[in-house]
């Protein structure tokens, strides 16, 4: 939270002195919103909330919310499922039928208008993600086994099926009821198969090449690369690449982005991380 905190705080006083689009998050309200992490509970986020240099933080707004309902996924799964003992065929049967939550989640909010749009952002929508990480957490404590030679190609095959028309355009809120179910599994099952072979005890290239020293220190900055990428791409497009927005070499942006991004991103994580001892 430090880090974000600064983050936005930061965001909020650059885009106060510049103009970028419009920008209806930038407000009183909207601050708090954003610095609470509750900027998607309300119906026209897009339209209220939505801040020009945070409009990837709905995602940890997600994320808080599946840790505050993680005790009581817990206490579902290893109290009221497995009765207090290890047993982690019933867990994974467990954890299989509440995937299911998520299609039902996104039946509901497309044909429902009760719900506010922003319900499309809401934890059940993502559930199946977080689900998929935690049956990986149980068969790793079962002794099983993934190869990174099974599971990447069939994690690539998998983007470029869901990069088709049938995801919809890419948006992280499809306007169609088929195309946000097709989105939201497929996504879920091309992070567990990329997450797969790291948790599941494959020792090969897809492992040794992830855990080299370069791979560890942008791992562990990473966090910090999400919350100021937005913020040092506009820089980058402004005043390197000087391209407008949707135009311009996408290399070319990346590469300028990244050189801005991941020395400021390491000083944030420098001066927020969690101490050791």
């Amino acid at each position: 939270m430090p880090a974000y905190v600064i983050t936005v705080l930061f965001a909020y006083v650059l885009y106060h002195f510049r103009e970028a689009g419009p920008n209806p998050g930038h407000t009183w309200l909207g601050l708090v919103r954003n610095l609470t992490l509750t900027q998607i509970y309300c119906n026209g986020y897009l339209g209220k909330y939505l801040h020009q240099g945070l409009t990837q933080m709905w995602s940890l707004a997600v994320e808080g919310a599946f840790y505050v309902a993680l005790p009581f996924l817990a206490y579902l799964l290893l109290v009221w499922v497995s009765r207090r003992s290890w047993q982690p065929m019933l867990v994974l049967g467990a954890l299989a039928g509440m995937t299911l939550i998520s299609p039902a989640w996104l039946i509901l909010v497309h044909t429902d208008h009760w719900f506010p749009d922003g319900a499309r952002l809401w934890l059940p929508t993502y559930l199946a993600w977080f689900l998929a990480g935690m049956a990986l957490a149980v068969l790793q404590a079962m002794g099983v086994r993934c190869y990174a030679l099974m599971a990447v190609p069939l994690a690539i095959i998998c983007y470029f099926i869901v990069s088709t028309p049938i995801a919809g355009a890419p948006t992280t809120s499809p306007a169609s009821l088929s195309e946000a179910l097709v989105k939201t599994m497929f996504y879920a099952v091309i992070a567990a198969l990329a997450v797969a072979p790291l948790a599941l005890g494959d020792q090969g290239w897809y492992s040794t090449l992830l855990a080299s020293r370069p791979m560890v220190w942008l791992g562990e900055i990473s966090y910090e690369i999400f919350l100021i990428h937005l913020i040092t791409m506009e820089f980058a497009m402004v005043y390197i690449v000087r391209a407008h927005v949707y135009t311009g070499s996408m290399g070319y942006l990346f590469v300028a982005t990244m050189a801005v991004t991941i020395p400021l991103a390491w000083l944030l994580h420098r001066f927020t991380r969690v101490k050791d001892g």
